[in-house]
């Protein structure tokens, strides 16, 4: 295939080692082949890396977490908007009082400035546009080092490097979130600066793997932050909630006080540990209110506060630069385009402008592309999106069990509420495709923030060919990995 000028000029916006690499592997068949990177295979993840790494210089990696930290931003305003009322919290997401109040309740803002997260992205013809946000602490991103060690196992690329003496900008993502908790613990507790435990409690639903391993391996990294914060002593324990015990004011593991908790659990926190964070005595990283900011209803939120006083011109700007036009489905009148519209009217005539998305779900599942739909399905959707309910009638308690979290969250899901949102299309870039060649492929840009720290990048890439639509890892996109290339000694 040709590959036009403007798509060599997308590749250049990224870097100039993008855009070389790119010449070079349609140079080199080795670097086409798909058979040449089976080093690159992962074991016991579904998805795959692809092929070829993403390259940025500092400037284009400095407007992407721009974009990024700005959004996270406004979500951290979110529980402000809503003035940290339960009541308010829970007629705008559907839910019941009870899980509003278990969302926000003890939150203040030192909690919302250190979350953890992911926002996804699409670079588009004219800007940066934000998808979602992943506000949750077990997400995937903290594999990055795994899977640039394999784009250094490859000798079609390892040859590129050297050929053209690439310098890489590396950070550990591991480490940087490792440090992103120290940092925080010693904030909050200023005082307990001679033994830092972080506990990870584990989903007793998600399937367990190595987690001796990524235990041995954080630990490794843990050793020199506690010397870089003159820590005597500490560990990271990989754990379930059960090993967790509560003493008073106090949490141990393994009889080891721990004031810091990252759990991997999808929001849930047992009812005495939360009683703990509501009063200030541990750090929780995200807890409960990531189900409330992970919502796409934020999207519909901001898309409509995008003229708000309450807002300072430079976050006004923010979402009209960077937030798709967005709504929640329900019956009545709607503005888009300037317009006042009515809801079923307005999606019925602009399927192939838009894009419906269940406000809470994750992996792409469940998302409608109207220009990758018939109109007969998207006929059917409108009309399900239109007569869907909400959460209100459901029976909620504070949680007492991971069982009953679980058990909630599963009835939940068979409610879908739903958002539509203007679609975007991605600027088209190259990479390989099939067993040989290449192909142009549309992708999503997702940038992990811990607090306002960056952290790193990847990007899911899926071929133009596959009219899905949805650039996800379960419709067939693969991972890149994103490398920050120094290119200032190269001017």
């Amino acid at each position: 295939m040709n590959i036009s000028e403007t798509i060599k000029e997308n590749h250049r916006l990224l870097s100039k080692t993008n855009l070389m690499f790119l010449e070079y592997a349609v140079q080199h068949p080795e670097c086409q082949k798909e058979a040449n990177f089976r080093k690159m295979d992962l074991e016991g993840y579904f998805y795959k890396l692809h092929p070829w790494p993403t390259f940025v210089n500092r400037q284009s990696r400095s407007e992407m977490e721009a974009v990024s930290r700005n959004i996270f931003n406004l979500l951290r305003k979110i529980p402000g908007i809503f003035q940290n009322d339960l009541r308010k919290v829970a007629e705008y997401y559907g839910v019941p009082d009870e899980l509003a109040r278990y969302f926000i309740e003890g939150v203040d803002d030192f909690d919302l400035d250190i979350l953890v997260g992911r926002g996804d992205f699409i670079i588009g013809e004219d800007d940066i546009k934000y998808l979602e946000y992943n506000i949750n602490t077990n997400i995937g991103g903290l594999e990055i080092p795994l899977w640039e060690s394999k784009y250094f196992a490859v000798p079609a690329l390892t040859d590129f490097y050297k050929s053209y003496d690439i310098t890489f900008h590396r950070k550990d993502v591991c480490a940087e979130l490792l440090e992103h908790l120290v940092r925080t613990h010693l904030e909050r507790f200023p005082e307990r600066d001679q033994e830092i435990n972080i506990a990870i409690p584990i989903s007793e639903f998600l399937t367990r793997s190595n987690e001796n391993t990524k235990e041995a391996y954080f630990n490794s990294l843990y050793c020199d932050i506690r010397k870089k914060f003159n820590i005597p002593e500490g560990k990271v324990y990989f754990c379930s909630y059960s090993q967790l015990k509560r003493m008073g004011d106090y949490v141990y593991v393994y009889d080891r006080p721990v004031f810091t908790i990252m759990e991997w659990c999808q929001g849930y926190v047992p009812v005495h540990l939360w009683e703990l964070f509501k009063e200030g005595k541990i750090i929780l990283y995200n807890g409960p209110i990531s189900w409330m900011l992970s919502s796409k209803s934020n999207l519909a939120l901001l898309s409509e506060m995008a003229d708000s006083p309450i807002l300072s011109t430079g976050e006004q700007e923010t979402i009209r630069r960077h937030i798709p036009w967005t709504r929640n489905v329900k019956p009545g009148q709607t503005s888009y385009r300037g317009e006042t519209i009515d809801m079923e009217t307005l999606l019925l005539e602009n399927r192939e402008h838009l894009v419906l998305k269940p406000a809470l779900g994750s992996g792409g599942r469940g998302i409608m592309v109207g220009k990758f739909t018939s109109q007969a399905q998207w006929n059917a959707i409108t009309k399900s999106a239109l007569g869907a309910g909400d959460w209100r009638g459901l029976e909620f308690k504070i949680p007492r069990t991971e069982d009953e979290w679980h058990r909630f969250s599963m009835n939940a899901q068979k409610i879908v509420t739903w958002t539509v949102q203007e679609y975007i299309e991605s600027k088209p870039y190259v990479y390989q495709s099939g067993d040989f060649g290449y192909s142009n492929h549309r992708t999503v840009w997702g940038f992990l923030l811990f607090g306002s720290r960056y952290a790193g990048g990847l990007v899911r890439a899926l071929p133009q060919r596959i009219q899905e639509g949805v650039i996800n890892c379960h419709q067939g996109a693969k991972l890149s990995v994103m490398f920050e290339v120094d290119e200032e000694q190269k001017q």
